[in-house]
């Protein structure tokens, strides 16, 4: 980003999914003073996504991030059931499961009611935001900004840019995301984006170290853990792990220097290892999910 970049946030932001991700990404727009209409599913959904944006409000009270009463922030929330409610949004912004049927679905759903000025974005983490805006009626109004979990906590957004995305929706959105306070990495579409793809690199060498029986996969995650305060193994699910060794695969560059077949033994050692480390009694089942090529 130019140090000339000026951050500033849209008046109205619409989020679709208000989970851990969507919550989060909610808070940071309201913190930074724009109203954010969330849309959720069931009236149990939007109910507990509510709970979520006032407890993370509540929390950055606390911590001094923001003044005045939690009352006064709740009143640029809105949490909604309706699609419709996201009209007059400037900005909306889809944060639900990494499910390609889902994703377009909801995405066309979205851009039915958006107004011809606004902007959509999909915060998927690995999902072709090329292929995504395929799927959409004005691609260039359609761009991925991958926030990272916790998003209050991570500083990191990454700006993905597809074929077909304008020139300006890539200056605003990093106007957007250093309106939010965070840092904004921008890229081009392609499989793991930037950060998953360096993720990638750094999983292959913990895994050749549990192979190699350098140490034990618990005292690799221990070890990164002291560095960055974040468990490796522990803290991807299994079928981030899947996903992690079909990146390895396709990826043209291999930062593992190793062939395919010993890339997916690889990745299945770990799993099994990360699988372990939450419930030793699924670890097997993950190994034969990821041998036999497909997420458990």
């Amino acid at each position: 980003m130019s140090e000339e970049t000026k951050g500033t946030v849209p008046a109205k932001v619409g989020v679709l999914g208000g989970g851990r991700m969507g919550a989060g990404i909610a808070h940071a727009f309201l913190i930074s003073g724009s109203n954010v209409t969330v849309v959720e599913a069931n009236p149990q959904a939007a109910a507990a996504a509510k709970e979520r944006i006032e407890s993370d409000l509540a929390k950055s009270l606390e911590r001094g991030k923001i003044d005045g009463n939690l009352d006064k922030w709740a009143e640029n929330l809105s949490v909604s059931l309706e699609h419709s409610d996201f009209a007059e949004c400037e900005l909306v912004i889809e944060a639900v499961p990494e499910i390609w049927d889902l994703k377009v679905s909801s995405l066309q759903q979205v851009e039915a009611n958006l107004s011809e000025n606004a902007w959509l974005a999909t915060n998927t983490s690995s999902l072709s935001v090329d292929g995504l805006a395929a799927e959409l009626k004005r691609p260039e109004r359609f761009c991925g900004l991958h926030f990272f979990n916790p998003v209050p906590a991570s500083k990191l957004v990454e700006i993905v840019i597809g074929q077909q995305t304008s020139d300006e929706l890539q200056k605003l959105t990093l106007e957007w995301v250093a309106g939010i306070g965070k840092t904004p990495v921008t890229v081009n579409d392609a499989p793991g984006f930037a950060s998953s793809r360096l993720g990638v690199a750094l999983g292959l060498e913990a895994i050749r170290m549990v192979e190699e029986g350098v140490a034990s996969a618990e005292d690799i995650d221990n070890a990164w853990c002291s560095v960055t305060s974040t468990p490796w193994a522990r803290s991807r699910s299994r079928t981030s792990w899947a996903w992690m060794c079909a990146l390895a695969s396709r990826s043209t560059s291999n930062p593992s220097s190793a062939p395919a077949s010993h890339r997916r033994s690889s990745c299945a050692t770990w799993s099994n290892a990360a699988s372990w480390a939450r419930n030793p009694a699924r670890a097997s089942t993950t190994t034969r999910s990821l041998h036999s090529g497909s997420p458990a």
